[in-house]
């Protein structure tokens, strides 16, 4: 009795193919064998890493040591950890401000102030434009176009109301 392969990527390697130009639905055998290619690159790869690893846990210098020899795989490699850091840097300014939100609605339910007040005068947080009483919506959000004007446009700027301005 075979036991059938464990294939974890066979729907991504399939989706893959499609996006690099083959059929909708590439043939099951041609994905199992880029899978199967895939497998091997990600197993050497790893064993690379482990073999140049100074200590027992694997890091990210380790795998930058194994892609060294190869330029386009190494230079993508350092534009993915640069990313990386940028976002994890952006998710941390994210979660500072949300958290300082949090903190000043919280303090102004208990002091019992209004929160939407409070956290507008802290100068913290996302303010939504202010309502129109009458109507139960946001007030419409003058339009100042920039100087220049975006595409050249020949010095033409179209103001609101369909009005132009030379």
């Amino acid at each position: 009795m075979s036991k059938s392969k464990k294939r974890p990527f066979t729907r991504d390697v399939k989706s893959f193919m499609y996006g690099f130009g083959d059929v909708p639905n590439p043939a099951q055998d041609s994905a199992e064998l880029i899978e199967d290619l895939l497998l091997e690159y990600i197993n050497e790869l790893c064993t690379a890493a482990v073999r140049s690893s100074q200590t027992s846990k694997v890091q990210t210098r380790d795998f930058l040591h194994a892609l060294r020899k190869d330029p386009k795989k190494y230079g993508r490699a350092r534009e993915l950890i640069a990313l990386d850091k940028q976002l994890s840097d952006a998710r941390k300014a994210f979660n500072v401000d949300e958290v300082s939100v949090a903190e000043n609605v919280d303090q102004s339910v208990v002091s019992g102030s209004n929160a939407v007040q409070s956290v507008h005068n802290s100068g913290g947080g996302f303010m939504p434009p202010p309502m129109n009483q009458q109507q139960n919506r946001p007030r419409p959000v003058p339009f100042y176009p920039q100087f220049p004007p975006y595409g050249g446009g020949g010095g033409v700027i179209h103001l609101p109301g369909g009005q132009v301005a030379k």
